[in-house]
């Protein structure tokens, strides 16, 4: 009787399942998005916005950000850091030849010929894109 030899199939390779990791991956990514995105906006002036029934946000994040409380005082960019009209002048010459937005958070108590003069102030100043945050309802 002649032996015959066993036809084995061959064996897979081995394999790292990572498929029981992808969930924990994805929720420690949205984690570290969400916390370093609401990490810079802990500290900001506590501006109380006019309200519209349907309005547009602007991000804040890709331009300038000038605040007016309701004592018509002016912030720049980090809440605390209060500026005069001057000082403003020359912080918007200074960067009146890049792209930016200015984003303008004025107070709803304020005086309203004071934000239009804001606004006209940041026109002069050589920028094209402005606008003035509202909430929504």
């Amino acid at each position: 009787m002649q032996k015959k030899p066993l036809d084995l199939s061959k064996l897979p390779g081995p394999k790292v399942e990572i498929i029981n990791l992808i969930d924990v991956l994805i929720t420690l990514v949205a984690f570290f998005l969400l916390t370093t995105v609401f990490a810079d906006q802990l500290d900001q002036l506590q501006v109380n916005l006019p309200q519209v029934e349907a309005g547009v946000t602007h991000p804040v994040s890709t331009g300038i950000l000038i605040e007016m409380d309701k004592k018509n005082n002016i912030y720049l960019n980090e809440p605390g850091q209060h500026v005069s009209k001057e000082e403003l002048i020359r912080f918007l010459q200074k960067n009146a030849g890049r792209d930016l937005t200015v984003t303008i958070q004025a107070d709803k108590d304020c005086n309203y010929e004071e934000v239009i003069r804001l606004l006209d102030l940041v026109r002069r100043c050589g920028y094209s894109r402005a606008a003035l945050e509202v909430s929504r309802n």
